[in-house]
């Protein structure tokens, strides 16, 4: 009896530790996912209406949480490529279970050139504000902080 109580809660910081940790590691496995989702989509949204859609100013990213209810994706030409990108992202993040306002998302579009031909990109930025752990041992998460970046070519020749 004396090693069963010896030995009980250092089994059980083990066990608690080794499910702390695999849902760390989910959490940096959903929020790559939703970075190169909402990429994905915006890339595609591009080419979709055929008279181009505005990219939104170039160097002007959009930052915001990911608070609230999912919000439909309106396909009009007055919808902006960092915008799309921005709520596919919030809507996957939101469809995972995991707490959007926990998260900034950051979208931006910008220009490169090669050998003469210019391409236009999307970019997503995922940042975790605070880590959701059930034990935060500081100097282990700091290496886990879950941050991603996604960045996809334009598939359509969006405006601006």
């Amino acid at each position: 009896m004396l090693e069963l109580c010896l030995l009980l809660p250092v089994i059980l910081i083990f066990v608690v530790g080794i499910v702390d940790f695999g849902s760390r590691i989910n959490g940096i496995k959903l929020i790559s996912t939703a970075a190169r989702h909402g990429t994905r989509i915006a890339s595609a949204h591009s080419r979709r209406i055929t008279d181009g859609i505005p990219c939104g100013v170039s160097g002007t990213p959009i930052k915001t949480s990911c608070a609230g209810p999912p919000v439909q994706i309106v396909n009009a030409p007055t919808t902006t490529v960092k915008s799309v990108a921005l709520d596919a992202t919030c809507n996957f993040i939101r469809s995972s279970k995991l707490d959007g306002d926990n998260y900034d998302v950051v979208t931006d579009t910008f220009l490169r050139t090669e050998d003469g031909v210019d391409f236009k990109f999307v970019k997503v930025l995922i940042n975790e504000r605070s880590p959701s752990c059930l034990f935060c041992f500081s100097g282990l998460y700091k290496s886990f902080k879950i941050q991603n970046t996604s960045t996809f070519m334009l598939e359509g020749n969006c405006l601006g």
